[in-house]
């Protein structure tokens, strides 16, 4: 399934940081009784990648969509294609990892604030980028102003997304998709 079909299938992302397998279970029975069949999972614990793994391939959790995020390195992300995540999610991108996730077909969202940014993406043939931070950079206003400048660039916003703000971002037209930790 390509990354397109997977955000719009799946607007709302939680974006979780588990440590234990423990508190995988924990978490994803809550995220089943939500009805939500994605997540992403973030490399920001000393064990994340051994969880990562444990959790992509594990039959309890088939019915998931599982994505990995925080990839800041072409060595973590081989490493989470052959684990088998279903995406990878970058705070920011490098030409390395745009080259590397293009020519291995790796369903990649890779992190953008500035216009610069977005036009490199679109010179590499990707149409779909992480927005990020957005609560600190005025994402609404700033993705507001995308609209007309890149009609064909889709976001997923993130970074201080939260039940207040959400339906604001989703009411956009360029937004995918968008992805919290207090989902």
């Amino acid at each position: 399934m390509s990354l397109m079909s997977i955000l719009e299938n799946n607007p709302v992302i939680p974006v979780v940081s588990i440590d234990t397998l423990e508190s995988a279970y924990l978490y994803f029975d809550k995220l089943r009784e939500k009805n939500i069949k994605i997540i992403e999972l973030t490399l920001r614990s000393k064990n994340a990648l051994n969880i990562v793994d444990k959790l992509i391939n594990h039959p309890d959790f088939n019915d998931f969509i599982i994505g990995v995020g925080t990839i800041t390195s072409i060595d973590q992300m081989k490493t989470c294609h052959e684990m088998g995540a279903r995406f990878q999610v970058s705070p920011g991108f490098t030409p390395m990892l745009l080259e590397h996730a293009k020519i291995n077909k790796i369903n990649y969202l890779p992190g953008v604030i500035t216009p610069h940014e977005v036009m490199t993406l679109q010179s590499f043939g990707f149409n779909c980028a992480k927005f990020f931070p957005a609560g600190a950079m005025n994402g609404l206003q700033v993705l507001k102003s995308y609209l007309s400048v890149f009609p064909d660039m889709k976001f997923c916003v993130t970074g201080g997304i939260n039940e207040q703000n959400k339906s604001q971002y989703l009411a956009l037209d360029n937004i995918i998709a968008i992805g919290s930790s207090s989902i």
